[in-house]
Formats: C-alpha cells, structure tokens, sequence
C-alpha cells in the first residue's frame, strides 16, 4: 500500500536546501539578461529563508497552555501561573541564548528584557490593560524544535475579566498553521473552548485539542472525559473533527529534567509531539517545497535554451518526485525518544577543549618566556642553540614582546643562524645536498611546539578520564579527535564521541546552509547567532583553532 511520506525535520531542511541551491545556481546562470525572471529568484529565496511553523496556543488562564509551551520547548522557559495575560502576544522562536525583545505599538527600535522580567510587560498585574503599549513580545530560546522551524505563539487567555484578550486571540488565529486549544481535565470544554472550535471549524488552520492534566485523574476518569469530548467534537465537526490528545505537561516536564523515558511516555506527551511534527512537515511538503519547486521549474521552462538549464530542470524534477512521491511499508515516526530528550546544547564558545587548553598553556608560555629571553642571557643562549621558535611561533612570540624585547632576545639567534650560512659558503657544497644542511640548520627545535605536544597528550587523557555512557561529551575538533580516541578504552563511550562529533558537524552544516540562504534572501535579521558564527566553527571543527596551525600534531 502506498502512504504519504512523512519528512523528518532534518529530511525536510535537507530538501529545502537543495531547493535553495538550485534556486541560487539559476538566478546566476540567468544574470541580466532576464530581470523578470532573476526577480521571481529573489522571491523564492525569501520564501525559504522566511520559512516557519507557526503554532498557535490558546485557552482559559489555569489551562496550563504554558506549561504545555515549556513541556514542547524542554524546560521552563516560560513563566506559568500568573494571572490573565494582557493583550500581548508573545512569540517564541529560536536563539542561540535566552533572551525577550519587547516592541511597542508606538513604533521605534525593539529593546532586550530577561526572561525574569516577562511578566512586567505580559501580565495585567504587572502591565494594566498594557499602559506599557507593548504590542509584541518576542521570546528567543536554545530549543532545538525552535531551531528546525517551530515558532510558537502564545496567545491572551481565553475567558478573561479583559474582553480584549479574547478577542486578540480570535484575531491572531488566521496568522497560523496549527492551533492548539488547551483544555484540562478540571473543567473540560469551557463556553469559550467552544467557541473556538466553533470558529475554527470555518478556517483552514489544522486544530488540535489538547486536554491537561491527565495525571490528576484515574485511568476509567480519563477514559469517560476522553469519551465526552469526542462525542461532542464529532457533533460539531462531523467527520474532519480535530484529533484529541490527553497530556500531562508537569510529568513532560519532570521527565525531560531527569532524562526519563518511562515518565515521559506516561505524559503522553511524545503522541503529540510525534503528531504535530508529522503534520508541520507533510503540510510545509505541499505548501512550500512543492510549490516553490514547481514555481522554479516554470522560471527554467522560460529561459532559453542556450542557458543550459536542462540539467537543473532534470535536477529539480527528481527532487520534485523524492517529496511528492509515496513510499511504501511502515512510515517512521519523525520524532523518536532519544531526541525528545535530548536538549540542544548550550554554546560555550568553545569548539575544542583540546584546542582550548593547550592554546592557553602556550600563550602562558610565551609571555613568561619572552620576558626571560629579554632579561636572562643563560635562556637567549639556550634559545639561538635551538634555533629559535618555529616560523609560526615566531610571530606569535612578536605579538606578545615589545620591540625592545625582540632586540634583546634574538640578536644571538641570528648570529648563530649567519655563522651557519656563512660555513656553508666556504664550504662549496652545491645543489641539493647544500639545500639539505641548510634546512638542517634552518629546523628549530621550537619550545612551543614541543610543550603543544606535550599539552595535548595530558588533555587529551584527562579528558578521555570525564567522559562516560551519562556524562557530556566535550567539544571536539577533527584534528584532536584521533588524539583522544586513543584514550578510550569503552567501545560504548568511543561510540558516543564519535557520534557527538558527528552531529556536531552535521548541526554546523546546517547553520552554515541556513545563514546562506538568509544572506542571499537579504534577510540578515533572521539570522541567529550561532548561524553568523558558523563559517569560523566550522573551520576550526576541521582544523583546529587558527592561533594554533602547525602545533598540536600527533605524535
């Protein structure tokens, strides 16, 4: 039997990267000579680099619709439990740290709060019927759902003492993909939940009641309450009523802090999670990558021939036919356990720990060594026996001297050097075997490099000593990695870097392909931190850190 193709997040990005090469590849193979044409690029590329599920999460304050929000997010970005929210909308997307910009409706330039301070500008304790005249409040966390495309939007409570809550509510909802109407198991489908079902029944957003609290009542009360609903959505919906699910956020929650499949499954939460992703993907599969491939294929089947654009129209139509095309047999689920735990890690600036470490040593090195060679003429003796520091080395001994310095310490050096060169002339040697003693005598036994070596086998142990099955996995460039997989001694552990270091990869990558795609679209505002920072990661992820180039090798 054939069944629609369920993308994965990753599969689904995967695929509109591709759409945007292709996109890129024609708008410069077209160049001036169609404006029309390069224009309709310009377009697509925007749409794409735009591109967002938007969710939208509404119902009566003590729902729990925010603790909902957190449970989804992984942690409890959001402030629960305070009391009706002001007709603010706050939206939550992804950034590389936690942060709120506040616009006002009054105009002018966004300003940053912390989180902690959220509810001075949502809240109607805090902001009374919005005296503040903030019209948005836009959250940006380090979720890892955030950062495939989610962008959240968590709406007014329903029902309030403040019409226009409500009515903020209702006005937001033609804005989004999917809804989620939050109900709880302490007062199922209130007038107000009825409402919304009643509206949204005459739109195209995709709906999903979602009923709290699950683990406050018994499984037979669970199941009469399920039953209840059911019934009476399928009364007013007929037979495209929405989907029901049961959940506990709390337990989500809990189960995500402590890492813990078995509380996590008890939530229910995962069902959800597995169903929304399912939708968002299948949905953006027919509204955007389809629709911008065939939009690109009509741009190509105008351009003449002498563009040599067939191999990209062949090109496009096959990853036409990867999207649109059914696959046959079991469609996998396209969120799995592990990931629903995992938390997208925390930046520390740090690529490499090795790299980290033993850049430190050296550069402590250097500064106490210079100073010696300035002042002590025992180590500017021993310094010219060794022919100094290595070209690299040299430079970075010059950064950190003072030109009086440098007078002082190498003037002993370049005699040793000259007296070298000058025994050669005398010599007569010529040809390759003069080559050789000079570059004999040109090879400097460099301190630097040798404490680099010496730096990187002790990190390298202590670091293989920290890590375990349940302990993090440090950051790891590819040029130390062989260097630590020395040390280990567990294939389990072994197995868990590796693929650290791979997704770590595979994560960059992906920054890298989205901060392109944001650029060519001249949409830099939407770029995050960690995508502008992503061409230097990735570098030092294959080479290591630049202050350290032709030092740290493995011996």
């Amino acid at each position: 039997m054939q069944t629609k193709q369920v993308l994965e997040l990753s599969e689904y990005e995967k695929h509109k990267f591709e759409v945007a090469d292709i996109v890129r590849t024609t708008k410069a193979l077209i160049g001036n000579s169609d404006s029309v044409a390069a224009g309709e690029c310009a377009e697509l590329m925007k749409n794409l680099a735009e591109d967002r599920f938007r969710v939208a999460v509404i119902g009566r304050f003590s729902r729990g619709k925010t603790s909902l929000m957190n449970a989804i997010l992984g942690d409890r970005w959001l402030p629960t439990g305070i009391v009706p929210l002001t007709s603010v909308i706050t939206t939550v997307t992804y950034g590389s740290a936690p942060r709120a910009l506040v616009q006002n409706t009054t105009g002018g330039l966004r300003y940053e709060i912390s989180l902690n301070e959220l509810p001075e500008y949502v809240t109607q304790e805090k902001n009374p019927g919005n005296c503040k005249h903030v019209r948005e409040v836009e959250v940006q966390l380090p979720s890892e759902i955030l950062r495939r495309g989610f962008y959240f939007v968590d709406t007014p409570g329903l029902g309030s003492s403040i019409a226009e809550n409500t009515r903020t509510t209702m006005e937001f909802l033609p804005q989004v993909d999917v809804v989620l109407l939050v109900s709880s198991f302490e007062g199922v489908l209130s007038e107000e939940e009825f409402q919304v079902l009643e509206r949204l029944s005459l739109t195209s957003s995709r709906l999903y009641l979602v009923v709290n609290k699950s683990d406050l009542v018994s499984e037979p009360q669970r199941d009469e309450v399920l039953g209840f609903v059911q019934q009476q959505i399928q009364q007013m919906h007929g037979g495209e009523s929405p989907r029901v699910f049961t959940v506990s956020a709390e337990q989500a929650l809990e189960a995500k802090a402590r890492h813990d499949p078995e509380l996590l499954q008890r939530s229910e939460i995962m069902v959800l999670e597995e169903d929304l992703i399912r939708f968002l993907t299948e949905e953006k599969n027919s509204l955007i990558l389809a629709r911008n491939g065939e939009r690109l294929l009509q741009i190509l089947d105008r351009q003449p021939q002498a563009t040599n654009t067939a191999e990209l129209r062949t090109r496009t139509q096959r990853l036409l036919s990867s999207i649109t095309l059914g696959s046959s047999g079991t469609v996998h689920s396209a969120i799995s356990t592990d990931n629903i735990l995992t938390i997208a890690p925390r930046r520390t600036g740090v690529v490499c720990e090795v790299c980290h470490g033993v850049l430190h040593r050296v550069l402590d090195f250097l500064a106490g060594y210079q100073y010696k060679l300035s002042f002590d003429a025992a180590t500017r003796e021993a310094h010219a026996e060794r022919g100094g520091f290595c070209c690299f080395h040299t430079w970075q001994y010059e950064t950190l001297a003072s030109a009086r310095g440098v007078c002082s310490a190498y003037p002993a050096t370049l005699q040793r050097i000259s007296d070298a060169v000058n025994e050669l002339s005398r010599d007569g040697t010529l040809g390759r075997q003069a080559s050789a003693r000079l570059r004999q005598y040109l090879s400097p036994q460099c301190p630097a490099c040798e404490l680099c070596a010496e730096a990187t086998e002790e990190i390298c142990m202590r670091l293989a000593a920290t890590i375990s099955e349940t302990a993090p996995v440090p950051g790891i460039c590819t040029r130390h990695l062989p260097a630590l997989l020395q040390y280990m001694d567990s294939p389990a552990v072994a197995t868990k870097l590796l693929q650290s270091v791979s997704a770590t990869l595979k994560r960059t990558s992906e920054d890298m392909q989205r901060c392109g795609l944001k650029q060519d679209a001249l949409r830099r505002d939407l770029i995050s931190e960690e995508e502008r920072k992503s061409p230097e990661v990735a570098l030092a992820l294959i080479a290591g850190h630049k202050q350290l180039i032709q030092t740290c090798e493995v011996r």
